[in-house]
């Protein structure tokens, strides 16, 4: 039992190790990286206008409409409120009109499940008691112990213990319950 945790130990100190060599093949930010100081100019230059551009409009309309009586607002036009308000009541009849539609096709599908659908097992639970057996057999001996695949966060396999396409089918036709 020793053994056991000292190898599942040794494997996630390895996992980590490998995790770490794999990140370093494809996970790439100049961002965060030394160096590169031009690209951090321009992308933190980018961000800020970027927000900005999504800031003043909202401020613009909030400050001209909700809060015209507490701030100053930035315009102050009477076509202004009336296509708020027209827009408001626009998003109100939008609301109530896709939450009867989604009301309605739930009630719709609900309907469809409860008396439409096949209600009794198409399916031989034996054959596929059996399938389930021939695929952890067949995973344990190309991959180890159930426990420590589940309980691994980083495997690489290698390249001798990959799957053929149809081998798991090759598997279920040799235990008489492929197709």
């Amino acid at each position: 039992m020793a053994k056991t945790s000292k190898k599942v130990e040794k494997t996630a100190a390895d996992d980590k190790a490998s995790l770490r060599e794999a990140e370093k093949d494809f996970v790439r930010d100049n961002y965060f990286e030394k160096g590169h100081l031009f690209t951090k100019i321009y992308i933190t230059v980018a961000v800020i206008i970027g927000w900005i551009a999504v800031v003043i409009p909202i401020y613009w309309t909030l400050s001209s409409t909700i809060f015209r009586n507490v701030m100053k607002p930035v315009w102050d036009y009477e076509e202004g409120r009336r296509m708020v308000s027209q827009l408001n009541l626009f998003f109100v009849i939008a609301f109530v009109v896709l939450l009867i539609g989604a009301i309605g096709f739930t009630l719709y599908n609900n309907y469809k499940i409860k008396n439409r659908c096949s209600k009794k097992i198409v399916y031989d639970t034996e054959q596929l008691r059996t399938r389930m057996h021939v695929y952890d057999d067949l995973m344990t001996e190309r991959f180890g112990n159930s426990q420590i695949r589940e309980n691994t966060r980083y495997y690489v396999v290698p390249a001798e213990k990959n799957l053929a396409t149809d081998e798991l089918k090759k598997a279920y036709k040799k235990a008489g319950v492929g197709q």
